[in-house]
């Protein structure tokens, strides 16, 4: 028998009456209220004439008042149906007359439909306690009517009409529920207003379980800190909004919303480089759902799945059948892609009134979705597109030919077509493009006024009239062509450096690996550098281009002007195309530097050949570097992406707001797209810059690994993990509370603190442990979720569900609160590299300016850095309002000059902090604990946070402890940690890492390549010997290898242990294996 869905509001309001069902502008309201207030809606709608069955549109501006609404009709029985208000009333009234609305429930006057005949019921509710007593005989315990009514895009250029019965709904909240083990203990948010789908099947969902469901303000660039106070733990959100809150975003933002549980992402393609993105700056926590508000939830990928899987939509949820079929529908073999039909409990049966959509749609019990896809051996259903034209934008199905059918009825319109044209992140926006009768046109705001009262929220979201859309002879649309008229009419106008209006061309030929002339040893006793030959093509700029570039190059990308940087209107033809080469290689190595690819010398330019006349076309040869284990594609990328850099910088002077959109673009694209293809970590590229400035060679292994040396004397590392580091300690370490026993357990002074999951958990514990006491999630770092000055109930319990909700474990840990600061000992090989007090973000008294003048004075500073050199300052808030008061500052206050004021109450990576170097002020004890801490954990290199209040005294006297033992602590993120990277690696490597390399050529080269192979055995050496095809170990005998190739045997001998010297025979006589014998006699 079919349930009313609200009966399971009922429940929790009886059994849980105080558990927080709604909150809503910093307010939460029980599951007693809440249910009490629908009650009283239920009861007016009811007296303003709804009954069961009835169809009931919602235009409620009030989102609060729309949840109650909904649930309200849905306790009578009735159907509800969104009429956002911000639709044209054109496009809600056509709805209203095609479904045959009853009624319509308003909050507004303002938004109340003219031509609408049916009831009108005042909606304006609040959460208020009810008058009267309500009758309870209302609710329709078994309702036949849909609890709502969807309105989607269909093939037909009809809107589909799908309703969603209670049972549906039921059956869509308990399988999206598993998906991501949802309890109701969790907060849930969406991004989207309650009046889209989207995001009212959230609330649907969260009331199931009796979680609680916060009703957010529009999006907005307070929405992080919003959903941080609300304590939401699962949001649901659509590519535009994480592409917006992205937008936001240094590139230096990482884990932004680490305190979500779940960051779910749906309602559109979500691309590889949004999810890389998504999963860096905002959460790794990411989900990535595919369903269908006809069918509901289908797959979910988890964020495992999303790391190691491209493309991959997850598994199908429990209770959700899957295939894959062809166009026959017969099932396709095994990783062939096929459209995916799918069938489950919360699955419709029909549309209203559709026989022509319900028979493409429905087949045997199953539902076809349009979607192409493709399953992986392991289970997995990889994502390929739409089978149909259907556009999904923002969470909103598209189809072409409604937008094509509704743009056709504008007066003098001879062709229309819509189709998606994709944009940043790969969004495709629904672009309409046009052409009229001779004689007739329309600007294009009436046209956009148009679409949007016949089609409101599925309009184009970009109109471009052409003079004919291309088609062949037979009217099939030419696509390709149609696609580089809408390119033209959208794409930012971009003056070539001649001011004759004609673009330049950034094609770039593939790149191979070569061995170059110019390729020159390492040194006197090194390896042969390998190069990679790319190809661009542009056109010579003039001078002024030139001279345009060189200013932005060092003005927007911080680059240092070159020692060939002459005036440019002294140079010729010739000169002035070297000279755009010369800065399109030094572009391109800082963005493969900015991806954390190790190329520390530009490319050089090999050769330049212009001809024509202006604008002259020049093809240029330039030589990148080729790290082992790396792509090839990053070089292109890079190189691709700085001669559009110089492209545009060439074309014109670059305003404040062209400036700041180039350089988000640089971060959130080239750069984010280099680092998804290069696996390094942010302490990878200082170490080794300073490896290549010591002359020091480095072999990358593979996923970030590096090798420093060759043979013998080589060592490796993974950001600061070094070859010496203990795994089995470093898995220690991770663990806060088997780390700090550990310490406890070595004698060590350690954090005195429990592990919780309840409340009553965390006052139990501060009752043991007395206050103030620290609060952080069990298993997170970079001060996420950290509560210091705990010093009550209400405090503690506030911070425990926040940092409960950021644990991946569910645990907290609450523990007794130390007096002093957090100061990090770098311990590297047994000693101390340098130490550095911790101090929270802050800005530096002058004696003149305000704190409020001196935040925005550095703020306006680090606006004109590009954003990889920005610090995480931020505007004054709440956090700095409070961490001023503390130290007796205020934002009119006006500190003595050098005084630090400080902008949150601890140092942490995620908000950033000021480091004092306090090397020379350690006291021996306090060092001693550091290197005991190390040692315990046999770590080579280890991050030793000690908290005290003086690191001059020793730990025994002021209750300092070792707060935490850090694996691969960040090392070069400042100038005082740069500082000692040298020192280190001198300590590390033994002197420069090279062993001696050695080439013989000519008609005796086998003679001479004996004769120094005996020396240096003789000598004690662990001589190899090789040539291009027979490899000798240091033995002499026969050494065989799964390579060939002179540079690649090299190599691999390069990363042998046991190899102190290579000899190279570049002989003619040793082009064979034949040569075998010459080298062993």
């Amino acid at each position: 028998m079919t349930r009313n869905f609200t009966t399971r509001l009922a429940e929790h309001a009886r059994h849980f009456p105080a558990a927080v069902a709604l909150a809503h502008r910093g307010g939460d309201y029980t599951y007693a209220q809440v249910d009490a207030a629908v009650w009283t809606a239920a009861a007016g709608i009811h007296a303003a004439g709804v009954r069961p069955g009835m169809r009931v549109g919602l235009t409620c501006v009030d989102q609060l008042g729309y949840a109650l609404a909904m649930l309200a009709v849905c306790r009578l029985g009735a159907s509800c149906v969104s009429l956002p208000p911000g639709d044209p009333v054109v496009y809600r009234e056509d709805l209203a007359r095609r479904l045959a609305l009853d009624f319509i429930l308003v909050d507004r006057q303002a938004n109340r439909l003219p031509g609408f005949r049916g009831g009108l019921v005042d909606c304006a509710w609040g959460l208020r306690e009810p008058g009267d007593p309500v009758d309870r005989a209302l609710e329709d315990p078994a309702p036949p009517a849909p609890c709502q009514i969807i309105v989607g895009s269909g093939s037909t250029g009809r809107k589909k009409l799908i309703p969603v019965g209670h049972e549906a709904l039921i059956a869509r909240a308990s399988i999206f529920a598993g998906m991501i083990g949802m309890t109701e203990h969790d907060r849930v948010a969406c991004l989207s207003p309650l009046d889209f789908a989207m995001c009212n099947q959230r609330l649907f969902e969260a009331i199931w379980l009796g979680a609680a469901f916060v009703v957010l303000e529009p999006l907005s660039n307070r929405t992080v800190d919003e959903l941080r106070s609300a304590r939401v733990s699962v949001l649901h959100a659509s590519v535009f909004h994480a592409q917006h809150m992205l937008r936001g975003l240094p590139d230096s933002a990482r884990d932004v919303l680490g305190f979500l549980r779940v960051l779910r992402i749906g309602s559109a393609t979500v691309t590889e480089t949004l999810r890389r993105r998504a999963m860096r700056q905002l959460t790794q926590n990411l989900f990535i759902r595919l369903g269908a508000n006809d069918c509901g939830p289908i797959t979910i990928a988890r964020p495992a799945d999303i790391a190691s899987t491209p493309g991959t939509v997850g598994r199908p949820c429990e209770g959700v059948d899957l295939r894959l079929t062809g166009p026959d529908g017969a099932p396709v073999a095994a990783g062939e892609v096929g459209q995916i039909w799918m069938r489950s409990p919360g699955m419709v049966e029909a549309y209203i009134d559709d026989r022509e959509a319900n028979a493409a749609a429905f087949r045997d019990g199953w539902f076809t979705t349009h979607d192409l896809g493709r399953l992986t051996p392991d289970g997995q259903l990889i994502y390929c597109g739409r089978a149909d034209d259907m556009i999904v934008y923002n969470g909103i199905n598209i189809h072409p030919a409604e937008v094509e059918n509704a743009m056709s009825g504008y007066p003098g319109v001879a062709d229309v077509v819509c189709v998606p044209y994709r944009v940043a992140e790969g969004q495709a926006l629904p672009a309409c493009v046009i052409a009229f009768q001779a004689g007739r046109e329309a600007p294009r705001e009436d046209l956009a006024r148009f679409a949007a009262e016949r089609l409101g929220p599925q309009r184009p979201r970009q109109i471009v009239v052409v003079d004919a859309i291309p088609r062949t002879e037979t009217g099939k649309l030419v696509r390709d062509a149609l696609i580089v008229k809408i390119r033209s009419a959208l794409a930012p106008r971009m003056r070539n450096a001649d001011d004759e209006g004609a673009r330049q061309s950034v094609a770039v030929d593939a790149a191979r690996p070569v061995g170059l002339d110019v390729a020159r040893p390492d040194g006197p006793q090194g390896m042969l550098q390998r190069f990679a030959l790319l190809r661009p093509r542009f056109a010579v700029p003039r001078a002024e281009g030139i001279e345009r570039l060189s200013r932005s190059i060092s003005e927007v990308l911080s680059i240092e002007p070159g020692p060939g940087d002459a005036d440019a209107r002294a140079l010729d033809e010739t000169g002035l195309a070297a000279a755009f080469a010369d800065r399109v290689a030094r572009v391109a190595r800082l963005f493969l530097e900015l991806g954390r690819l190790p190329v520390f010398d530009p490319p050089r330019v090999v050769s330049l050949e212009c001809s024509g006349e202006r604008p002259r076309a020049c093809a240029a040869a330039l030589a990148f570097p080729v790290v082992e284990n790396v792509p090839l594609e990053c070089q292109r990328i890079a190189l691709q992406s700085a001669l559009q850099f110089c492209n545009q910088a060439c074309a014109g002077p670059l305003g404040a707001e062209a400036r700041e959109s180039l350089l988000q673009a640089i971060s959130s694209g080239v750069v984010a797209q280099l680092r998804r293809l290069v696996p390094a970590g942010a302490s990878t590229i200082p170490v080794l810059r300073v490896a290549h400035e010591l002359g020091i060679p480095y072999i990358h292994l593979g996923a970030g690994v590096y090798q420093l040396g060759w043979g013998s004397r080589a060592r490796r590392m993974d950001r600061s993990i070094t070859d010496r580091d203990s795994a089995i300690g470093a898995r220690l370490s991770q663990d806060k509370m088997v780390a700090a026993g550990l310490l406890r357990m070595a004698g060590l002074p350690a954090p005195v603190h429990a592990a919780v999951q309840e409340r009553e958990g965390a006052l139990r514990a501060a009752r043991e442990l007395g206050y103030p006491l620290v609060v952080k999630p069990s298993d997170r770092d970079r001060g996420e979720g950290v509560t210091v000055d705990v010093a009550d109930e209400a405090s503690l319990l506030a911070a425990f569900d926040e940092a409960r909700a950021l644990a991946r474990n569910r645990r907290a840990i609450v523990e007794r609160q130390v007096p002093g600061v957090c100061h990090r000992l770098f311990v590297a090989g047994g000693r101390l590299l340098y130490a550095v007090k911790r101090l929270p973000m802050s800005v530096r008294g002058d004696g003149r300016s305000n704190v409020a003048e001196l935040v925005d004075a550095e703020l306006a500073r680090q606006r004109s850095l590009p954003p990889w050199q920005r610090t995480e300052i931020r505007p004054i808030d709440d956090l700095a309002l409070a961490a001023m008061a503390r130290e007796g500052f205020a934002p009119t206050s006006i500190p003595a000059d050098g005084t630090l004021v400080p902008l949150r109450r601890i140092e942490s990576s995620r908000w950033g902090g000021v480091d004092e170097a306090v090397s020379d002020r350690v006291h021996p004890d306090n060092l001693a604990i550091a290197l005991r801490g190390a040692a315990l954990f046999g770590l080579d290199v280890a991050g030793i946070d000690i908290i005290t209040p003086d690191i001059a005294v020793p730990w025994h006297r002021n209750g300092a402890i070792v707060n935490e033992v850090n694996i691969a602590p960040l090392f070069g993120g400042g100038e005082i940690s740069k500082a000692h990277i040298g020192g280190f690696l001198k300590a590390f490597v033994d002197g420069d890492g090279r062993i001696p390399v050695e080439y013989f050529d000519g008609a005796d080269a086998i003679a001479r390549a004996r004769a120094r192979f005996a020396e240096l055995r003789a000598a004690g050496r662990r001589c190899f010997v090789t040539s291009a095809v027979v490899t000798l170990d240091a033995g002499g005998a026969p050494l065989q290898l799964e390579t060939s190739g002179l540079e690649a045997r090299m190599l691999a001998l390069a990363c042998r242990p046991d190899v102190d010297a290579i000899l190279a025979v570049r002989s003619q006589a040793c082009a064979s294996d034949t040569g075998a014998d010459r080298l062993q006699k």
